[in-house]
């Protein structure tokens, strides 16, 4: 996935609903895009977690721990796969 853009595309978007989706066991729909910690009951600890497994997963790479603890919502992902998509 090539992105020029800071902002998340339509593809951006759908990866991280699949992401979190997978990762919360709940359907797409269920997901608003502001979606983060505290706004959605099924995101604890333990789904972050299984968020961020699935984000190392779909980059193919394992995240820094600076970028983990700095993921607390829907954009904190998108902004991480727009960086990580745009470095050489």
């Amino acid at each position: 996935m090539t992105i020029k853009s800071e902002k998340p595309d339509s593809a951006v978007t759908s990866l991280v609903l699949q992401i979190i989706s997978s990762a919360l066991n709940l359907e797409p729909s269920k997901i608003s895009t502001n979606a983060g910690i505290g706004t959605l009951d099924e995101w604890d600890s333990l789904a972050h977690m299984r968020i961020i497994m699935g984000l190392e997963e779909a980059l193919d790479t394992v995240l820094p721990m600076e970028a983990i603890v700095e993921i607390s919502d829907m954009t904190d992902i998108e902004r991480l796969i727009i960086e990580h998509t745009n470095q050489p």
